[in-house]
C-alpha cells in the first residue's frame, strides 16, 4: 500500500509554487506556467524604445520606462563590424536597475530591471535589426538634464565662411604685429 504522500506526488504536477517538494527550479504546473507567461508579457513592456536617428552603422533611441512620457535614458547602437555591435546605454540616475521586480518573487524567480532592459535590447535592437549579431553593452548613469546640441558645419562650408570674412571690408586690415 502506498503512503498518502507518495500518492500525492504522483497526482500533483511538479511546480515550484504549489508543489515545491517535487519540483526542480523552473518547473511549473500548467496554471502557474500560464500566470508566469502572462507576467512575462506584462514586464516585456517595462521599457520601450523610440528611435530618434539612424545612420550608416548606428542607431540612437530614447529609452522610456513604462507609462512615462519623458525619456529616462538613451541607447546608442553602433556596428563595429557585420557581426558585432557596441551598445551604449545612458540611463537616468534615478532608475535603479538592480531593483527586483517583486511580482516574480511569487514564482521563486529573481528578476531585476536590468534583466528586463537587457531582454528588451536583445529582442528589439540586437536580434530584430541585426539578426545573429553579438553585442557588447555598456551602461552609464546620467544626470537628468537636457543635452546640449551642437552643429558643426562641413569643412567646405567652414572654408567658404572664412573666405567671406577675409573679403569683408569692415574687418581690420590684418594684425600689425604679424611677422608674415
Amino acid at each position: 500500500m502506498q503512503s498518502k504522500k507518495s500518492a500525492n506526488k504522483k497526482t500533483a504536477p511538479a511546480c515550484v509554487v504549489c508543489n515545491p517538494d517535487n519540483a526542480e527550479p523552473g518547473e511549473y504546473c500548467p496554471m502557474h506556467l500560464d500566470q508566469l507567461e502572462h507576467l512575462d508579457l506584462q514586464c516585456e513592456n517595462l521599457f520601450r524604445f523610440q528611435r530618434i536617428s539612424r545612420g550608416k552603422g548606428h542607431e540612437c533611441y530614447n529609452l522610456f520606462l513604462q507609462g512615462d512620457t519623458e525619456p529616462c535614458g538613451k541607447v546608442l547602437a553602433t556596428e563595429t563590424d557585420l557581426e558585432n555591435l557596441f551598445i551604449t546605454v545612458m540611463i537616468s540616475e534615478n532608475i535603479n536597475l538592480e531593483a527586483t521586480i517583486s511580482e516574480y518573487e511569487f514564482f521563486k524567480i529573481v528578476r531585476t530591471f536590468a534583466d528586463q532592459l537587457q531582454i528588451r535590447i536583445r529582442q528589439e535592437i540586437v536580434h530584430s535589426w541585426y539578426g545573429n549579431a553579438r553585442a557588447c553593452i555598456e551602461v552609464y548613469r546620467i544626470i537628468p538634464e537636457q543635452p546640449q546640441h551642437w552643429d558643426i558645419e562641413s569643412r567646405a562650408d567652414y572654408a567658404a565662411a572664412a573666405d567671406e570674412e577675409m573679403t569683408d571690408p569692415h574687418l581690420s586690415q590684418g594684425n600689425k604685429n604679424s611677422i608674415h
